[in-house]
């Protein structure tokens, strides 16, 4: 059998709260392998097992639900391992939980985004972030972060953090006009900039002091930036996005 370190198990419609298992094909020199790292493209499964040659997870979601598995072993030479010894925790799984409202998976140089209503990035440990949903034709468009700053994507009524840098909209996911509050800032002249980035429904952004601004789907006011002059928050920015 020929090496193989490296494989994506696709466990295809498993029934809500049920297991199921797939055989993997991992192997050095033809002895079977247990992989070092398991990742997951769908957070409502939990990995139950993984052995040398077979994988088995549950549906923890209430309907049918498809999860593509990418499993993979380390290979000796870039584990600086002898190929006899084995990393603790064997495998390693990623946590797949941001926060409290939602879920972050990362997979192959990719990010797959279950629900949620407010994902933050921080910036200086990040490079360009693209979020691409999995279904653009649902009307979510891709989301490109260039040169992060502080951001954070809402898609529900809520507050809007005043440390956030950028404040993304989606009214896709919210299905409806989005109330948004936005608390007093800290530092005379903070900006923050609000954008409505999809959907259809509109956004009101309504300050604890200052103009109460709605984004809407043309003309002018897609995009709002704010400075906060130590008293209130004023509009300094309306802008028509492309």
């Amino acid at each position: 059998m020929a090496n193989q370190l490296i494989q994506i198990l696709t466990f295809t419609n498993v029934a809500a709260g049920q297991q199921a298992t797939l055989a993997h094909n991992l192997n050095e020199n033809g002895t079977a392998v247990k992989p070092d790292i398991v990742e997951r493209d769908n957070a409502d499964f939990s990995i139950i097992t993984v052995t040398t040659t077979a994988a088995t997870v549950r549906n923890d979601s209430g309907a049918p639900a498809t999860l593509n598995l990418w499993i993979k072993r380390e290979h000796s030479i870039a584990r600086v391992l002898d190929a006899a010894l084995n990393l603790s925790p064997q495998p390693f799984v990623p946590a797949a939980g941001v926060g409290t409202a939602g879920s972050i998976v990362v997979y192959d140089g990719g990010v797959s985004l279950g629900s949620f209503t407010a994902l933050r990035f921080d910036p200086g440990t990040l490079g360009d972030i693209t979020i691409q949903p999995a279904d653009e034709g649902g009307g979510l468009a891709s989301i490109t972060i260039d040169n992060p700053k502080r951001s954070t994507i809402y898609n529900a009524d809520g507050a809007i953090d005043p440390t956030d840098e950028i404040a993304w909209m989606d009214t896709t996911a919210a299905g409806e006009q989005m109330d948004m509050t936005l608390a007093d800032g800290t530092n005379q002249n903070d900006q923050i900039t609000i954008i409505r980035q999809t959907g259809t429904d509109a956004v009101v952004v309504n300050p604890d002091n200052g103009t109460t601004v709605t984004l809407t789907n043309g003309g002018t006011d897609r995009a709002v930036t704010y400075t906060w002059s130590g008293t209130a928050w004023m509009v300094t920015s309306l802008i028509e996005l492309p």
